[in-house]
């Protein structure tokens, strides 16, 4: 099978970036010295990283400022949210060595990034756009919901029906990774000004997911407002 994801920015504010990573080959992954040894370094030093990123925080706050969203409370986004339990102490849920590599970033560079296992949808596209009054979904197993109004969210493209899945705040529960997910993608919820932080994160993630998960084939893009990116077409190694 032949896949060839569309990503878009559609956001119409230029001082937001998207970028993209889209992973296959990641049902084999397991968690390394590397991701361990960095996250225990994280919890050591977290003054020191709430301190650094302050100013990037800020922006990233700034970034969600639009129209009714407002980035307060339980609406902050979850790197700030992941920082701030490893600030106090609490262990940040083991969930799959991809998605916790992902995590592990998001917290240490204060920049939100949303994974999501993209065979829910057929490996379709998503288009990055301002939630609608009606958007809304599922974040967790009991059915909570959070409203994404004027919040930036990822749509399934690709289909009839518009349906919204991840955001800088949290993501649908319907497109958690789970240990049979095959093909994974992650956005980067990033302010223009912060555009060189995506360029270390991308280093930093692709060393670390060629250790967890060796035979996986790593693309990425960064998205200005009106760009799109289809990544090249890949042969599902199931079908061989």
């Amino acid at each position: 099978m032949t896949i060839m994801p569309l990503f878009c920015n559609n956001l119409a504010r230029k001082d937001v970036l998207i970028g993209i990573m889209f992973v296959m080959g990641v049902n084999q992954s397991n968690c390394t010295d590397m991701l361990n040894t960095a996250r225990e370094e994280l919890a050591r030093q977290v003054g020191l990283f709430s301190e650094k990123y302050a100013a990037r925080r800020k922006a990233v706050r700034d970034t969600l400022r639009n129209g009714v969203y407002k980035p307060a409370g339980r609406g902050k986004p979850a790197s700030e949210y992941l920082l701030r339990m490893i600030s106090e102490g609490e262990a940040v849920p083991v969930i799959n060595p991809v998605v916790d590599i992902f995590n592990y970033l998001s917290a240490r560079y204060q920049i939100p990034i949303s994974v999501w296992d993209t065979e829910v949808n057929a490996n379709a596209g998503v288009s990055f756009e301002l939630g609608q009054s009606e958007d809304s979904y599922a974040f967790n197993t009991a059915g909570h919901e959070i409203a994404l109004h004027d919040l930036i969210i990822g749509c399934v493209t690709g289909s009839e029906d518009r349906t919204p899945i991840v955001s800088p705040v949290k993501d649908a529960h319907s497109v958690k990774v789970g240990d049979k997910t095959d093909n994974v993608a992650a956005a980067f919820y990033l302010p223009e000004s912060e555009r060189a932080a995506f360029a270390e994160m991308e280093a930093s993630a692709k060393k670390m997911l060629q250790l967890s998960a060796p035979g996986s084939h790593i693309e990425s893009a960064l998205l200005a407002s009106g760009e799109e990116k289809r990544f090249k077409a890949f042969v599902d190694h199931r079908d061989g």
